[in-house]
């Protein structure tokens, strides 16, 4: 269940980040999208309220330095293969998304804690 949470979390954070707001628009506002975060959250706040509730993460804390460069890492993979798909991605230097990115993945990167393994897209 949380691997597919995730892949869900990260889909519509790159959705939001890393793809070219014109010519994605239509998809970043979708409702199917919000629906799709809204209901991740969901799930992952009701198993953390389940099964961890005494050891909930603190999602007012900063990740630590290595976490956010294993995020941008795993962020800029991603461009990588949107791009190589010939999917257009934004524009923007990656800085705007990769911010908006590391934001968005909040819920997931407090949730699931650490990237590692993740960010070449293995399991």
């Amino acid at each position: 269940m949380s691997r597919s949470t995730l892949v869900a979390l990260d889909t519509v954070s790159l959705i939001h980040s890393a793809l070219d707001d014109q010519q994605y628009r239509w998809l970043q506002e979708a409702g199917a999208v919000a629906q799709l975060w809204e209901a991740s959250v969901m799930v992952l706040t009701t198993l953390e309220n389940t099964f961890v509730p005494d050891r909930a993460p603190d999602r007012d804390t900063e990740p630590d330095q290595q976490t956010r460069e294993l995020w941008g890492a795993r962020y800029r993979a991603a461009l990588l293969r949107l791009r190589h798909a010939g999917i257009q991605v934004t524009t923007d230097g990656r800085c705007r998304g990769l911010h908006f990115f590391s934001k968005a993945a909040g819920p997931s990167r407090h949730q699931f804690g650490s990237v590692d393994g993740l960010q070449d897209g293995s399991d």
